[in-house]
């Protein structure tokens, strides 16, 4: 028999009071937890308590598979729970996401959605939806949807409309206590992801910085060193890569019979490549150098070895030269590289021959030019991306170069590439203010005068 009491409005009052304070100290046990998972397992407790269903279990709508996701549950076997993995289209799963309502099921047959569970009587309730569900939204910081499901059938007290407006309360307050729990786990799990990759990625800028180094040390070793006894007394170059490293190799050494090698040239691109291919050509050369008097010859087979060594890499433009010091006889053969410069008094004479690019044709129709050179002669040596950048207006600098040449023809060598790389890096608009660093140049620059 029921007691008359139980529903009488003060009882009914005091009972709804009492669910709304039992609901209001669950969340503040939610707030307080090490975890969101023991937030979740003090979550389904405090539900229990507030509804008297002793059996019931938590899932995360998983759109991707299409199913919900088992995430705590009370009174469940573990292994049944697991097993547990309804699909989004089958009653009452479908009808639930529709409308974002709970459903109450009594004796729902088989083939139902939560069939496994083994439960007549039971109530699925939406957690955590706001208005109606969005399918949309399936990333990882998006908002999570989560589904309640109770077993309702005996010994469980029958639901009231009190225990479902102080679960819906319930809800309502622990949906926004358990996204952010969650929004804070992703964030959390995502820095400690930012933080190993950080990690990552300096470990791998310090293996490229090495290989950096190993690379300037390489590109270094294609310049001779200032105090070089094969460089003349007078002379002076500068070089600047585009890049960390580059593809430019200017280089003066001593042959046998009181000659001397000079050669300037240019690959195809730069970075380290450029420098890998340069250093090989730079030994190629020396070798070769060493034991051919015919800089069209030496050039010749350079390129004979890079078809078969090195098929498919940048080509290389080259002007080598010997030049006697006896009889002051200069010798020299251009491999489609810009004309070079020689300056007698004031007279400029462009240092050019018949000659493709190495490593493209095995016929590069090279020549060899002959001449004797006045002393005092200044030999400028020199790549195309001092001459061939142009200034806004497509202004080529080489015009400007010419006239810069034969007016510092009576300063040292040094003082006269100063004013050429500054007079250079103006027009090219690369030179920032008090800086005698370029900035952003499109192609290496390599500039040498040597006074013979």
């Amino acid at each position: 028999m029921t007691n008359p009491t139980e529903n009488h409005p003060y009882t009914l009052l005091s009972r709804e009071l009492m669910l709304n304070s039992m609901a209001s100290d669950i969340i503040r046990v939610i707030l307080t937890a090490p975890s969101r998972q023991k937030a979740l397992s003090s979550l389904l407790l405090g539900i229990s308590e507030i509804t008297g269903v002793r059996s019931l279990a938590l899932f995360r709508v998983n759109l991707q598979n299409s199913c919900l996701e088992p995430l705590a549950s009370e009174e469940l076997s573990r292994a049944r729970l697991r097993s547990c993995r309804p699909s989004l289209d089958r009653a009452p799963l479908n009808e639930v996401l529709e409308s974002s309502q709970h459903v109450v099921v009594k004796d729902p047959g088989t083939h139902h959605a939560f069939e496994s569970l083994g439960s007549k009587n039971y109530m699925v309730y939406p957690l955590g939806f706001s208005n109606r569900f969005d399918k949309t939204k399936n990333s990882e910081i998006d908002s999570e949807n989560l589904i309640l499901w109770l077993d309702t059938s005996p010994p469980s007290a029958p639901m009231t409309a009190q225990s479902i407006a102080s679960l819906l309360f319930l809800n309502q307050q622990a949906a926004l206590v358990l996204e952010n729990l969650r929004i804070r786990q992703v964030l959390s799990t995502t820095n400690k992801r930012l933080k190993n990759l950080n990690i990552a990625l300096k470990q791998v800028q310090a293996h490229i910085d090495e290989d950096l180094d190993r690379a300037r040390s390489i590109q270094k070793s294609l310049l001779p060193s200032h105090d070089d006894s094969a460089l003349p007394a007078q002379s002076a170059y500068r070089y600047f890569p585009a890049g960390a490293v580059g593809g430019d190799y200017f280089d003066c050494f001593e042959l046998e019979g009181g000659r001397t090698g000079l050669v300037i040239a240019d690959v195809a691109g730069h970075g380290i490549a450029a420098s890998m291919i340069m250093s090989m050509f730079k030994v190629i050369l020396k070798t070769l150098a060493a034991g051919e008097t015919s800089p069209c010859k030496t050039l010749q087979k350079i390129n004979s070895i890079l078809l078969k060594e090195l098929e498919g890499a940048p080509f290389i433009t080259a002007f080598y030269a010997v030049f006697e010091k006896s009889t002051r006889k200069l010798t020299y053969c251009n491999a489609g590289h810009i004309p070079q410069y020689l300056l007698e008094q004031n007279n400029l004479r462009e240092l050019t021959s018949q000659g493709l690019f190495l490593g493209a044709f095995p016929d590069t129709f090279l020549k060899e030019e002959t001449l004797i050179v006045s002393a005092p002669g200044r030999l400028v040596l020199l790549t195309d991306g001092l001459t061939e950048s142009a200034d806004l207006d497509g202004r080529l600098f080489s015009r400007a170069l010419e006239k810069l040449l034969k007016s510092t023809r009576d300063e040292t060598p040094s003082v006269a590439i100063e004013k050429v790389m500054e007079a250079s890096l103006k027009f090219h608009g690369n030179l920032q203010a008090n800086s005698s660093t370029p900035q952003e140049l499109s192609d290496d620059i390599t500039v040498a005068i040597l006074d013979l």
